[in-house]
C-alpha cells in the first residue's frame, strides 16, 4: 500500500507537506509543488487511510441516511442530492432502509451513534412513529449527534429540520377538486399517528369547510402510503360513487388508477385522481398524474449543507426551515360541466 511516505519520497519534499496538501488544510507552498504532490499521488494510485485520519481529526466523514422505503421513487430525489452535496464537500453517504419502522429507524440511528458517523440524516418512517419519534428524541439530545430530520417533531440542540407546509400542500389538492366541480370526494389519508398524515388530512377538511361542502359530498378512510393500500382503499371510494379521489401521496394514487381500471372506468372523464409529493414517473403515467410538489431538491441541498457547516462548526445554531408545495396540474383531473 502507497502511504505518505513514499508519496514524499518520490516527491523530494516532507511527509507533513504530502499531509497538508492532500488533506487540502491551509498552507503557503507553491503552486508547482502543490501540483506534483497530487500528481504523484493519483499516479501511484494513493489511497487515504480515513481510519487513520478519524483518530486525528476526531471525524470519519460519514453521514448515514435512513429512508423508510428504499422501493419509494419519492425518495430519490433527495437522496440524489443528499450524495451530490455530501460528495461535494468530502463525506461518504450510507443509505440504510428502516423498512418503514420508526423502531428500526431508531436502532440504525443509534448504530450510526457506535460507529461515530459524523451526521444522520432521518426520512422519518409512519409505523410506530410515536414512541419512535420520543425515543429518537431522547437519544438526539443524549449522544448531539447533528441530525437532519424531514420532520418537525424531533428537537434538540444539535437537531435540523426542514419540512413542508402539509397543510398548505393538502389544501392546494382538494381546493382543485373543489374548484374542478367535484360532487363527491375520496380521501385517502396516511396513518393519522403520523404528523404529517394528520396534517394533510386539516388540509383537506379546511378546504371542504371553506366550501361549504356537506358530510355526504366526502369520503375519508385511512392508508398507508403504500401502491397496495391506494388501490385498496380507491375500491372503497368507488363503490361510494366518488367522482374524484385524492391520495395523499403519489405511490397510493398511482394504486388508485388501478381501482379506477379495474371498476371499467376512465381516469379523468369518469373519475378524477389527484396525489401527493410529485415523484418523477407522475408526469409519465396515462394520464399523467396532476399532484402537489414537494421541493425535495432544496430541502435536501440546503438541509446538507447546514448539516455539514453545524458538523464542522461554521454553523452554531441549528437549522430549520418551512417549504411550500404547489400544485402540478395534469391529466388526471377534468373539469366536470
Amino acid at each position: 500500500m502507497v502511504t505518505l511516505k513514499d508519496i514524499a519520497k518520490a516527491c523530494n519534499v516532507s511527509v507533513a507537506t504530502v499531509s497538508i496538501v492532500l488533506s487540502n488544510r491551509p498552507h503557503r507552498f507553491s503552486s508547482s509543488t502543490v501540483s506534483r504532490v497530487i500528481e504523484t499521488a493519483k499516479t501511484m494510485n494513493y489511497v487515504p487511510n480515513t481510519f487513520a485520519q478519524s483518530l486525528v481529526t476526531k471525524r470519519t466523514r460519514i453521514i448515514g441516511l435512513l429512508v423508510p422505503d428504499v422501493n419509494n421513487v419519492f425518495f430519490l430525489d433527495f437522496i440524489t442530492e443528499v450524495e451530490k452535496v455530501a460528495k461535494k464537500r468530502g463525506y461518504t453517504v450510507v443509505l440504510v432502509n428502516s423498512e418503514n419502522d420508526a423502531l428500526e429507524e431508531l436502532n440504525n440511528y443509534k448504530t450510526f451513534i457506535a460507529r461515530r458517523f459524523d451526521a444522520t440524516i432521518i426520512l422519518r418512517a409512519s409505523r410506530n412513529y410515536v414512541e419512535g419519534t420520543q425515543e429518537l428524541t431522547k437519544f438526539a439530545n443524549k449522544y448531539k449527534m447533528p441530525t437532519l430530520c424531514m420532520c418537525r417533531n424531533v428537537r434538540g440542540s444539535s437537531v435540523l429540520n426542514v419540512y413542508n407546509d402539509e397543510i398548505l400542500g393538502s389544501y392546494l389538492a382538494s381546493k382543485h377538486l373543489i374548484e374542478t366541480g367535484h360532487n363527491k370526494i375520496g380521501f385517502i389519508g396516511g396513518p393519522l399517528n403520523v404528523s404529517f398524515g394528520q396534517l394533510r388530512m386539516d388540509g383537506f377538511l379546511k378546504a371542504l369547510k371553506e366550501a361549504q361542502y356537506n358530510d355526504d359530498q366526502y369520503i375519508v378512510v385511512e392508508g398507508d402510503f403504500s401502491y397496495q393500500s391506494g388501490t385498496e382503499k380507491a375500491r372503497l371510494l368507488l363503490e361510494q360513487g366518488c367522482d374524484a379521489i385524492y391520495a395523499a401521496n403519489d405511490m397510493m394514487a398511482i394504486g388508485a388508477y388501478q381501482a379506477v381500471i379495474e371498476a371499467g372506468k376512465t381516469i379523468g372523464e369518469d373519475v378524477s385522481i389527484i396525489g401527493y409529493d410529485d415523484i418523477r414517473f407522475g408526469s409519465m403515467l396515462i394520464p399523467s398524474l396532476t399532484t402537489i410538489h414537494q421541493p425535495m431538491r432544496a430541502m435536501a441541498e440546503e438541509g446538507v449543507t447546514a448539516l455539514i457547516d453545524f458538523v464542522e462548526g461554521t454553523r452554531v445554531e441549528p437549522f430549520e426551515k418551512q417549504y411550500e408545495p404547489s400544485l402540478v396540474t395534469r391529466k388526471s383531473v377534468k373539469t366536470r360541466t
